[in-house]
């Protein structure tokens, strides 16, 4: 486990000793909402020596209603999955 860790964690400067975070909002909504909470949190957690996992459903198919939003689509939602997170706006 302590492996794979490191190999995720590479490009990251962390206390090896500190917990990881997996974080993002619950579904994708929209590029620009995953590039300020990717970026804002990363910003965070690079400064508190803190391990970052981007997290985010692509889809959210188990809502409670039929009617509500699942996602922006598949394709789109993992295209932006893959992007590089840009510095977010509201610096640290």
């Amino acid at each position: 486990m302590q492996t794979f860790l490191e190999t995720l964690f590479k490009e990251q400067d962390y206390d090896p000793n500190n917990f990881f975070l997996l974080a993002g909002p619950c579904v994708i909504e929209s590029e620009a909402i995953v590039m300020e909470v990717a970026g804002a949190v990363a910003e965070m957690c690079k400064k508190l020596g803190i391990p970052y996992v981007f997290k985010s459903s692509y889809r959210k198919a188990n809502r409670t209603s039929a009617g509500s939003f699942t996602g922006i689509g598949d394709r789109e939602a993992l295209q932006l999955l893959k992007k590089p997170v840009k510095r977010s706006r509201f610096p640290l």
